[in-house]
């Protein structure tokens, strides 16, 4: 009996886009540029810029919006504390109270420029992951000399992930 290994799940769900013709190794570089600029510069627009290119190319590489909303909503709680954290600890140009709680312009404005670089991060590893064969993936860590021990952490994680959240999906379903 042959198990579908998670190379075989790529294969059948892929369609062929720009950034998948970019070698697995040219893609971890290319993130790993992505998120040196999105922090060590921290600008605003060029947090946007990259969350906007990342945007349309995951668009297009999965060309389903299911992806995205998962992006969206899956960080929601964090990015609310976030919000709230800085939206009333920092600043002193007060917007709006809400009984004794006051939201300031400049901590609003910081928690903006925190999730934007957040979600351009996510959205640049969502995309690299969504078009990246498992396989060719590892195999380009392995060219970067990136240490063994990571690369097998990563592997398990892979390997194991489908089964631990059919085994959730099948749990929640018997509670029910």
């Amino acid at each position: 009996m042959h198990h579908n290994t998670p190379s075989d799940h790529f294969k059948q769900e892929h369609h062929a886009v720009f950034f998948e013709t970019i070698e697995a190794k040219g893609k971890i570089l290319l993130l790993i540029a992505v998120v040196f600029l999105n922090t060590v510069f921290a600008i605003h627009k060029l947090s946007l810029f990259l969350l906007a290119v990342g945007l349309m190319l995951l668009l297009v590489a999965t060309r389903s919006r299911s992806v995205l909303w998962r992006l969206l909503i899956l960080p929601l709680l964090s990015s609310v504390i976030i919000i709230l954290g800085s939206g009333m600890g920092f600043g002193s140009s007060p917007i709006v109270s809400v009984g004794k709680f006051v939201f300031y312009r400049e901590g609003l404005y910081y928690a903006l420029e925190i999730l934007t670089r957040v979600y351009c991060d996510l959205v640049w590893v969502a995309l690299v992951v969504k078009t990246t064969a498992p396989d060719d993936f590892f195999t380009a860590l392995e060219k970067l000399h990136v240490p063994e021990i990571l690369i097998s952490v990563l592997r398990m994680i892979v390997r194991y992930s489908s089964e631990i959240a059919k085994d959730f999906y099948q749990m929640k379903d018997t509670a029910i």
